[in-house]
């Protein structure tokens, strides 16, 4: 008898706790779980080009959805609109409530392009050499050749020679300088030639700062006081000084390497005013103004 009791209590324990079990512990609705399995992304990688721009969506729910940038200097977003900055890579991810979606973004610098770098061609005055003023337009730096072409009055070449900047950096101008031929010449040609630079992300033309710059007293050079004002060192810096008249003609030009390499340096540096192609008493030429060119600054 006592058995049978001790089995009877047993059961009725069983059978009064099971509500409260389950009354603590509901099942999770269906509808709840197939929500949380459909949430997604549009988009779960995206290559860019630095510029550019595209939206993506969370599918799936309605909740309210907090986007983020794992690197907001490659790429941003905002409401789901991803914008592609620089080249990198970046992580865009999309939080609703607990759970996070991801998009891989990879970004690549925009091609460039001949026709993003305007020039204007000079024939100087004085010595009949070729001066072109470029300017990069493009959104980086990049690697510009020019050549010339000479010809005589009969069409025959009689010389060919050319310049080269090789991290012209975007957004600024530079000089690029041909001598014409001893010889003279009836006509020319010019090429310019645009390429992407090994030198991108190793240019500094933005730290160079040019504090002062007169002629000498004796009328014959121009003084030029700069300063790197960076925090690296670097291996070259081409100054070119362009010669103009009255009527913004140009009449010559001459060039120097600048010596405040050193993070934090400064110097003063000579450019030497051309003399009279020609003449016989080493005169200088005469000018109603000039322009500083910083044409590059970089490390190899």
């Amino acid at each position: 008898m006592k058995k049978f009791i001790s089995v009877l209590l047993v059961v009725l324990t069983f059978v009064t706790a099971s509500p409260i079990a389950e009354a603590v512990c509901p099942a999770i609705p269906a509808s709840i779980v197939a929500e949380a399995a459909s949430i997604r992304l549009s988009k779960k990688s995206l290559t860019l080009v630095a510029g550019s721009s595209k939206k993506i969506k969370v599918k799936g729910t309605k909740k309210k959805v907090k986007w983020s940038s794992s690197n907001k200097k490659v790429a941003t977003v905002k409401k789901g609109k991803i914008t592609a900055k620089k080249a990198g890579k970046a992580t865009i991810i999309a939080k609703v409530g607990k759970k996070k979606l991801k998009c891989k973004v990879t970004v690549k610098p925009q091609p460039v392009s001949v026709n993003k770098v305007s020039a204007t061609y000079y024939k100087a005055t004085n010595s009949n050499d070729i001066i072109a003023i470029l300017k990069n337009n493009n959104a980086r730096a990049v690697d510009v050749h020019l050549s010339v072409t000479f010809y005589d009055a009969k069409g025959n070449i009689i010389n060919d020679s050319g310049d080269s900047n090789y991290c012209f950096e975007a957004g600024r101008n530079c000089a690029l300088h041909v001598y014409a031929p001893t010889d003279g010449y009836a006509t020319y040609k010019t090429k310019l030639t645009v390429n992407e630079s090994f030198y991108t992300n190793r240019t500094y033309v933005k730290n160079i700062r040019i504090n002062h710059h007169n002629v000498n007293e004796a009328g014959s050079s121009i003084l030029i006081e700069s300063e790197n004002t960076g925090r690296v060192n670097l291996d070259t810096i081409r100054a070119t000084v362009v010669f103009y008249d009255a009527a913004g003609k140009v009449v010559d030009f001459d060039y120097t390497y600048l010596n405040c390499k050193k993070a934090g340096e400064s110097s003063v540096d000579t450019v030497y005013i051309p003399y009279i192609d020609k003449s016989d008493d080493y005169n200088h030429i005469s000018f109603s103004y000039y322009k500083i060119f910083i044409d590059h600054a970089y490390v190899y």
